[in-house]
């Protein structure tokens, strides 16, 4: 996938220092590609913008740990929840099943892990209404 640093970091609710931190890792690539506006037919070269080039498995890598960091600020639940996010939808559940047993009613952090897994269906929620919203759009153009 090719995307704006700009973009991947709204889309992803990840920092710039976050990119270029996989960018040095040899996680992202980085390309230069230069831009252009059209205007009356006739396409102006504008200068170039940064974009990166991103794998799907690091793609998925990178949202689990932003929908983690924004799921919880406590680091074991934010691993429990970025380990969540990275399984398929059958091995999520069963895994999911095993946290609330972990994380039960008696534990300290069942607080913490009931809101977690709140803001998680909050986040999907948003993802998947937007994603609806940009269906709407299309079919509507």
């Amino acid at each position: 996938m090719l995307i704006t640093i700009k973009d991947y970091c709204n889309q992803r609710g990840v920092s710039s220092q976050f990119v270029y931190n996989y960018i040095r890792k040899g996680k992202f690539k980085a390309i230069d590609l230069p831009t252009f506006v059209r205007y009356e037919g006739v396409e102006h070269f504008v200068g170039s913008q940064k974009f990166i080039e991103v794998s799907e498995n690091i793609e998925n890598e990178a949202y689990a740990k932003a929908v983690a960091k924004r799921a919880s600020s406590d680091l074991e639940i934010r691993k429990a929840i970025f380990h969540l996010m990275k399984l398929d939808e059958k091995e999520a559940s069963h895994y999911k099943v095993q946290l609330k047993e972990i994380y039960n009613e008696n534990h300290p952090k069942y607080s913490l892990i009931q809101k977690a897994f709140q803001v998680l269906h909050d986040i999907l929620l948003e993802e998947m209404n937007d994603m609806e919203s940009l269906m709407n759009d299309l079919e509507t153009a």
